[in-house]
């Protein structure tokens, strides 16, 4: 419309043409938006296809280079412990552990390869030294069998054809076998011979030094030797060859059975007791001389006593006084002395047995130090 002219314009449509055309451009929309989703859906799907197999060729890929990583650890570990197995099975003869390629367990199959073959050279050793100490202690029981067999077992105190004197020994040793040693036997038929004897030390040297020593003794005098000239010459005899520098105490005599005259020479010894009649225990002190084995030119000193019917005569060592108990209290002397003299009308027998008792029950649990021989003998 033109107000100014007056005039009004019209334009007449035809509403099917319009409609047509607006449906037609809607179906073309239409068209083209579900053509453009399908191309999308298609290409969305390929692409998660492709993603997916990608993932599971990735997936693939690392389950094979994990289950042979894998494969290179439990492998020898498995070889480990099918071999400590074996070890715990008493065969040492296995073959090497294959050693791995990661540095960790390449280094515990060569220490495991290594502590196999040291095992099995350590146990080999061992068995060695079992087979050798055997053999050692078989040849050490020997020897104290033999060495018990060297003192005398048969005592006048079993003997009925002789009532002139009540006589017993013993001898413990510390270890398999002693220094110390006793000896007693009857001369001619008229003079009783006894002695005993404490080689410094103990053990197989000790033991070889008694020997010696009993033999030479044992000798001279059985051959009806004058006591001190047998001394001095066991003397002469031991220091001579005494190249391991070992020496022995020895207390030495002569009882006269007849007489009653007793003989004796104490070379370094320990005094022995003595009670002579109703009196007490007391020590058989004399001046000392010098053991034997350590000086050749010694000299000895000969003594005598004069004893009678009753009278008791106790030789000892050392090692009963170096007895001690948990508490390291020692073995008293005055205890020894009244041992005895509380139990002296006992047989001699028993009365060593009884001594002996009281000493190990002294001890209780503390190890004997040192070899303990005893010997006594009563004129009846």
């Amino acid at each position: 419309r033109f107000e100014k002219l007056g005039w009004s314009i019209g334009i007449f449509l035809n509403g099917a043409e319009v409609t047509l055309q607006m449906s037609r451009l809607r179906q073309n929309v239409n068209a083209f938006t579900l053509d453009a989703r399908r191309k999308t859906d298609s290409t969305v799907a390929a692409m998660l296809i492709i993603i997916v197999i990608i993932v599971l060729l990735i997936m693939g890929i690392a389950v094979a280079l994990i289950s042979r990583f894998s494969e290179s650890i439990t492998q020898p570990i498995l070889q480990l412990g099918d071999a400590v197995e074996q070890i715990s099975g008493g065969n040492l003869d296995i073959n090497g552990v294959v050693t791995s390629d990661t540095e960790e367990l390449g280094r515990l199959a060569f220490s495991f390869n290594a502590m196999a073959g040291r095992l099995k050279t350590f146990i080999k050793n061992m068995a060695l030294a079992h087979s050798e100490q055997q053999r050692i202690s078989t040849e050490l029981n020997i020897a104290k069998e033999i060495q018990t067999a060297m003192l005398p077992r048969r005592f006048p105190s079993n003997d009925k054809q002789n009532s002139n004197f009540d006589l017993y020994a013993m001898m413990h040793p510390a270890k398999d076998i002693s220094g110390d040693f006793y000896d007693f036997f009857v001369v001619n038929e008229k003079t009783l011979v006894m002695f005993i004897g404490d080689v410094a030390g103990t053990g197989i040297p000790a033991s070889l030094f008694m020997v010696t020593t009993k033999t030479l003794l044992h000798a001279y005098l059985q051959q009806g030797m004058p006591l001190n000239k047998a001394v001095v010459q066991t003397n002469r005899e031991l220091s001579m060859r005494n190249e391991s520098g070992l020496f022995v105490t020895v207390w030495a005599g002569a009882l006269d059975i007849k007489t009653r005259k007793l003989e004796f020479i104490n070379a370094g010894h320990v005094p022995p007791f003595l009670k002579s009649g109703k009196a007490r225990f007391g020590s058989l002190i004399t001046a000392p001389d010098p053991s034997l084995g350590f000086i050749e030119s010694a000299k000895y000193h000969l003594h005598e006593t004069l004893l009678q019917t009753g009278d008791v005569l106790f030789l000892y060592t050392n090692g009963i006084l170096e007895a001690f108990n948990p508490e390291h209290q020692q073995y008293e002397l005055i205890r020894l002395q009244t041992m005895l003299d509380e139990n002296c009308s006992l047989p001699m027998q028993d009365l060593i047995t009884f001594i002996r008792e009281d000493i190990s029950a002294f001890a209780s649990s503390h190890s004997q130090d040192d070899d303990i021989a005893m010997l006594a003998v009563k004129l009846q």
